[in-house]
């Protein structure tokens, strides 16, 4: 079984390489680092030994410093454990706090619409959830806080429900005067007159 991450020794090379989408080309271009310090009072038969070499001065595994912001990983190989840059984060901006009342709004003109059958309750309901909107999105421009959108869906809904609960409430009372005059126009005689 060979190794997955050993290079093919039969490969051709690349005619088309891709460069590096890591490089910053407004980045100076790194200087190699300077070679290893030795000591005068180092020994002539260590001389030409390789010296134990210290960190170099500048930038890690020569890549040149950039000043352009980074997300996530910056250059090298990314993560931790000598491979690269640690990881640069972007601060994140804080959401606006959501008008509770706007929520409220859009709420109470939803239970008005379900309420909408019910003998045309909803439509008192509905005109209550319509105000709160209303009321709302005027808090939302003073205070700049989100939720605009709930509350327009709660002016929205809660006039329609209005307007459909006083339709209701309507062909209701229509119906209970056609009912009574009916009622009392009727000829009932008892049979035992």
């Amino acid at each position: 079984m060979s190794d997955p991450y050993q290079s093919d020794p039969y490969a051709q090379p690349n005619p088309y390489p891709q460069p590096n989408p890591w490089v910053d080309p407004t980045a100076t271009p790194a200087t190699p680092p300077p070679p290893p310090f030795v000591s005068p009072d180092t020994p002539s038969y260590a001389a030409g030994s390789s010296p134990v070499p210290t960190a170099p001065p500048g930038p890690e595994y020569g890549y040149a410093p950039t000043s352009a912001p980074s997300y996530g990983y910056a250059a090298g190989y990314g993560g931790y454990g000598g491979y690269g840059a640690a990881p640069t984060y972007v601060p994140v901006m804080p959401v606006p706090k959501t008008n509770g009342m706007a929520i409220g709004s859009m709420v109470v003109s939803i239970v008005g619409a379900t309420l909408l059958f019910c003998y045309g309750a909803g439509s008192i309901v509905g005109i209550v959830g319509a105000i709160l909107g209303h009321v709302a999105r005027k808090q939302i421009k003073a205070s700049k806080e989100s939720g605009d959108g709930m509350a327009l869906a709660g002016i929205i809904v809660g006039w329609i429900v209005a307007g459909l609960g006083l339709i209701v409430v309507a062909f209701l009372v229509v119906g209970f005067i056609l009912f009574a005059n009916s009622a009392s126009t009727s000829s009932y005689t008892s049979p035992y007159n």
